[in-house]
């Protein structure tokens, strides 16, 4: 079954504006990018907000798992994004990566697996939902969220 991965991105410079990943934030998700890839996720695509951070986010990461694929960007799924802007993901991938902001990542996993109420991301959290196909067709299966500390404690 294709898995949709949702991750929030990492701890910015500022709060205002569209700022850059702080120095902390780009160390944090190269730790995170590598637990990632030693747990084998099967990632294969990435797509990504508009903004900066995620775009940073979503480089990192694609990095650090190797994906083959360039990160790529969807307009929609900048902030306010609902799982609508998800139509144009998908295909044969087995595992995509999508990469937004807050509450956006949450309100969508929720939607996504069937729960009420959005689910708490903290900057550079993950969630991972199994789905029966593309393209995506709610409910799915909510097979895990970690919160960036779970991560960083397996690196």
């Amino acid at each position: 079954m294709p898995r949709l991965y949702l991750m929030r991105h990492g701890i910015t410079e500022d709060t205002t504006g569209d700022p850059s990943l702080s120095a902390e934030g780009v160390t944090r998700l190269r730790r995170q990018a590598a637990v990632m890839s030693r747990l084998d996720l099967g990632i294969e695509a990435v797509y990504a907000s508009p903004l900066a951070r995620a775009q940073e986010t979503a480089r990192i990461v694609s990095e650090g798992l190797r994906v083959a694929s360039v990160v790529r960007t969807i307009g929609a799924l900048g902030p306010g994004s609902r799982v609508p802007s998800l139509a144009p993901i998908g295909g044969t991938e087995k595992g995509i990566l999508i990469v937004g902001h807050a509450p956006d990542m949450g309100i969508m996993t929720a939607a996504l697996s069937g729960l009420e109420g959005p689910v708490p991301f903290a900057r550079g959290g993950l969630a991972c939902i199994e789905l029966g196909t593309w393209p995506i067709a709610p409910p799915g299966r909510l097979v895990f969220v970690l919160p960036p500390e779970i991560l960083l404690a397996l690196a």
